[in-house]
């Protein structure tokens, strides 16, 4: 009886780094599964759980971001300030779709505004946001994103007066 496909997609997923699949046509196919694990397991541990650690093992340490070089660590750096300025900082997929070494991904996020962001004082306030990224892995690790949020809508959340859509 044939092996399912998802189970040797996970199969793969768990092989040691440096390890070999057997067969070459089940990595190249199961590629975009493995992807969306590797993004998958970014956003919630380095959003969400807040393990800033995770830069080192899903980050690569010249990554692009929009067409710059940030680098793992600039990026780390960003996530760490995202943390100072929304106490509570949640981020969730609502969708991903991946295809060869590219993932998209829609996500939801949501925090407390405790700290200054974008020359707002923090209001004490709890925001939601919508984002998209497109994510490249090169080797199990993001190598290349792309990003675009709805800042406009949380500027709105934080300087609408009170009791006007917050």
């Amino acid at each position: 009886m044939p092996v399912p496909f998802f189970r040797v997609c996970l199969a793969l997923t768990l092989l040691p780094i440096g390890a070999t699949p057997r067969n070459p046509l089940y990595a190249q196919n199961c590629a975009p599964e493995a992807n969306k694990v590797v993004i998958r397991r970014f956003v919630e541990e380095a959003f969400t759980k807040r393990n800033l650690a995770i830069f080192d093992t899903l980050v690569a340490p010249d990554l692009r971001i929009n067409g710059r070089e940030i680098g793992r660590d600039g990026f780390r750096q960003s996530v760490a300030d995202l943390h100072h300025v929304w106490a509570d900082l949640r981020t969730d997929i609502r969708l991903m779709v991946a295809e060869g070494d590219l993932v998209a991904t829609y996500l939801a996020g949501s925090g407390t505004q405790v700290g200054p962001f974008a020359g707002i004082q923090p209001t004490g306030r709890r925001v939601h946001w919508d984002g998209m990224t497109i994510s490249r892995i090169e080797n199990g690790k993001i190598q290349e994103r792309w990003s675009v949020f709805d800042w406009d809508e949380v500027f709105r959340q934080l300087t609408a007066a009170p009791g006007r859509g917050n």
